[in-house]
């Protein structure tokens, strides 16, 4: 007789962390209708990514770097509208806590926690088209990840003896995707906001089997099974579906340009434009000074 529910003969579990590369933002409950755009915390206050934004920015990406004749809807679950079939994802994405240093506790949960104290403001306005200004009664701000933080990556593909052979291969070039900072998580990524690179020498990538008494035994005994590489998972490497466009303007500001940090502590609070995305240093100047 079937047993009732999903088959699980098989999983891929993937253990690793995620740097932040650029500030981050993902939006939370709003204290303040009138106040900043608030960062996602837990029931401890703790700012984290919850997982199921974390799965539909992965999903969004994995949908668009497949081949064409690849479909996904197994893997990450799928609805017909107006009808009631459908599966539920077999891919699970745990809540990422957002970490000071890419360390775990004895308890094997994080424990370098980000303090809320250390989140960064964002303040932006609106552009009047006509004269290029900033618009009146446009301002807003929003609280933002610092660049350099760390996001707890767990994540479970669950599989059957059929499905685990296809289930490496876009696992892995997904990991591969995140590897090389090609994935882009929470808001304002058309601002350059939310990139994020996967440690491949912290990574774990493990296969458990539960279709033999001797694979159940060793789950049942934390053995984490077979022991994968990102380069194992990636055959077709060298073939990328999903083509990058850059583009690169150049322009000189008519007039200084400077770039504030809310954060207390750093080597200077403002420093020029062009310097923003790297570490602070030198003093405070107008745009192009050292």
């Amino acid at each position: 007789m079937p047993r009732p529910g999903r088959p699980m003969l098989a999983r891929l579990r993937v253990r690793g962390w995620l740097q932040v590369r650029t500030p981050l933002h993902v939006g939370g409950a709003e204290r303040d209708p009138n106040g900043d755009l608030q960062v996602a915390v837990n029931g401890r206050g703790q700012p984290y990514v919850p997982g199921t934004s974390l799965a539909g920015a992965l999903r969004a990406f994995a949908e668009g770097d497949r081949p064409p004749a690849e479909r996904l809807d197994s893997p990450w679950g799928y609805v017909m509208p107006g009808t009631q079939k459908g599966t539920a994802s077999r891919v699970v994405v745990q809540d990422a806590l957002i970490t000071n240093t890419p360390s775990l506790g004895k308890d094997g949960l994080p424990d370098d926690v980000l303090d809320p104290a250390q989140l960064e403001t964002r303040v932006s306005v609106g552009v009047d088209r006509v004269s290029g200004t900033a618009a009146h009664g446009f301002l807003h701000g929003r609280l933002v990840v610092p660049r350099g933080a760390y996001l707890r990556l767990e994540l479970d593909v669950e599989s059957t003896p059929d499905d685990l052979g296809e289930d490496r291969v876009w696992l892995g070039r997904l990991l591969g995707a995140l590897a090389e900072g090609r994935v882009r998580l929470g808001a304002a990524k058309t601002r350059g906001l939310g990139r994020v690179e996967l440690l491949t020498e912290a990574l774990q990538i493990h296969e458990q089997r539960f279709d033999n008494r001797a694979g159940l035994l060793a789950a049942l005994h934390g053995d984490g099974g077979q022991a994968w590489t990102l380069t194992d998972l990636r055959p077709d490497q060298d073939q990328a579906v999903r083509q990058a466009l850059g583009i690169e303007i150049g322009w000189r500001p008519a007039a200084p340009v400077m770039v504030r940090s809310a954060v207390d502590g750093v080597a200077v609070d403002a420093g020029p434009a062009h310097q923003r995305d790297q570490p602070h240093a030198g003093r405070a100047g107008p745009a192009g000074a050292a």
